[in-house]
């Protein structure tokens, strides 16, 4: 009848078939086809909706962030200015009031840094002494405590070198999943940080990790940002199996701020790394550095659990920690595993391994190898070509679909995986530049109203790449 209809085809080829081999919906089908059609409306407005509503909220929380990176540059500059010109000055030492405000401001003259233990001293440590900070009064009067943190063992190797039974981390892992489990004492913390950075110290010697994935069956499971939220940590051991030789992680950047189960987080993840240090990884984020979590909360968090003066003192001796970080990882000469994402001039993977990276980030792109770091930890990909703007700030930068391809094709990388930001679809992830770079985000319900879940990647040689998403349940269920 001149009509012409079409079905599953092969691309730009067309199915005809006879009027007469159709037939008309039944009053029931036709209804059912009315339904099903406005379900899909309905669906379709509600997902531009909510793209809307996470593109919205991805661009106010940039812009804060951007604000307090800002913030910072500006105070510290201002300190400079007044310290340089009062210096010197009559009656002026540094330990009056607006001495002492400076110095706390951009580490001047009469700053009073915050007591750390430093490497060197670890075995000066008296472990016994501050292990009784988590010993609860009925304890101490002889009779159990049933929700009394545990207490870390540590084992001397012999290397030399420090470790953790599998009995401890199981231990541990049993108390964080108590509702309001206390925290460990300051004193265990302390320990396990500093031994964790004397690992990182040796292990670690350029920006740049080498990662090598157990053979098939084994797998390496990529984690995104964490913030956190120890709910999603819990639930990723629980879902895809605890660290080992044969089961990787590796977690790329962001644990801190947000959440409030930054410290166990990070405590997991030293207790792994003692125990088989290459069953877990961890690059470092943009949060990963005093700047964003005096603003966002790990250091409220420290303070919270151990007090103002050994809260402080935790806090700085995990960013002394953090410094310790690569900001990349290779995982099998083929995937680069990176925090933000490119920069904004062509570098090579042999310069970002040059850059001197144990120190507080930079607050401004700078020249040379500041910026390569800058952009390593705040860049996101865009649509476009080349380099363009970031709703981040004016000194943040996106990159696009060619800066990638040139640099996969320079080192001969199949995939870039980044993190950094909430995807706009509410996924746990999402493809950019024809799917050779993947953005991994693994705190479902971020800050607990987003509604998104969260996501990884786990990589398994000779087989498809998998993106697992999740909704983590509360730490009581787990």
């Amino acid at each position: 009848n001149g009509v012409r209809y079409f079905g599953p085809t092969a691309p730009n080829h067309g199915l005809m078939v006879r009027a007469s081999s159709l037939k008309t919906f039944s009053a029931t089908e036709a209804a059912a086809t009315k339904l099903q059609a406005q379900v899909r409306r309905t669906q379709a407005a509600e997902a531009v909706s909510w793209n809307k509503v996470f593109k919205a909220m991805n661009t106010m929380e940039s812009r804060a962030e951007s604000e307090c990176l800002s913030n910072s540059f500006t105070t510290k500059s201002a300190g400079a200015v007044l310290n340089d010109e009062l210096r010197g000055t009559q009656g002026f030492d540094g330990t009056g009031t607006l001495g002492m405000t400076l110095g706390a401001t951009m580490g001047g003259f009469g700053a009073k840094p915050p007591s750390i233990i430093t490497i060197a001293g670890i075995e000066e440590l008296d472990l016994a002494g501050t292990l009784q900070e988590g010993i609860s009064e009925n304890e101490a009067a002889g009779a159990p405590d049933e929700d009394a943190p545990p207490r870390l063992e540590f084992i001397a190797c012999e290397d030399g070198h420090m470790s953790v039974s599998r009995d401890c981390i199981d231990r541990v892992l049993k108390h964080f999943k108590k509702p309001c489990a206390r925290p460990l004492s300051a004193g265990c913390v302390a320990k396990l940080v500093h031994i964790g950075m004397a690992m990182l110290k040796r292990e670690v010697t350029t920006a740049v990790n080498t990662i090598t994935s157990p053979p098939a069956p084994g797998r390496c499971i990529v984690v995104g940002d964490t913030h956190g939220q120890l709910e999603d940590v819990l639930w990723l051991l629980f879902e895809h199996g605890e660290p080992s030789a044969q089961n990787v992680y590796l977690f790329n950047g962001d644990v801190a701020d947000r959440g409030t189960g930054a410290c166990e987080i990070m405590t997991i993840i030293l207790l792994f790394k003692l125990w088989c240090p290459e069953c877990v990884h961890m690059n470092r984020g943009n949060h990963e550095d005093p700047i964003m979590n005096e603003t966002y909360g790990f250091r409220d968090e420290c303070i919270t659990k151990w007090g103002q003066q050994k809260g402080v003192e935790l806090f700085t001796t995990f960013n002394l920690l953090f410094q310790h970080l690569p900001l990349a990882s290779i995982i099998d000469e083929q995937v680069f595993v990176i925090h933000g994402g490119l920069w904004r001039r062509d570098f090579r993977v042999s310069q970002l391994q040059r850059i001197p990276f144990r120190r507080e980030l930079p607050e401004k792109p700078g020249v040379g190898l500041d910026l390569v770091m800058f952009d390593s930890v705040w860049s996101d990909p865009q649509e476009g070509k080349g380099i363009g703007s970031n709703s981040r700030g004016d000194s943040i930068i996106s990159f696009g679909p060619d800066v990638t391809k040139r640099f996969l094709k320079a080192h001969k990388f199949r995939l870039l995986v980044r993190s950094h930001q909430v995807p706009d679809s509410g996924d746990g992830y999402a493809w950019n530049h024809g799917k050779k770079c993947l953005t991994i985000f693994s705190a479902s319900n971020y800050c607990g109203d987003c509604g998104n879940l969260g996501g990884v990647l786990v990589l398994t040689r000779g087989e498809t790449d998998q993106i697992l998403e999740h909704w983590a349940p509360p730490v009581e269920e787990l």
